[in-house]
């Protein structure tokens, strides 16, 4: 799941909390997959 969630950038969107559009953007992602 960590691997996973990497390949996806949730790290990125963890550094980065204040970018709602994609943050958005990266849990429809991680849901679709």
């Amino acid at each position: 799941v960590v691997l996973r969630a990497r390949e996806l950038g949730v790290a990125d969107f963890f550094v980065k909390p204040l970018d709602a559009d994609t943050l958005t953007e990266r849990i429809g992602r991680a849901l679709g997959e």
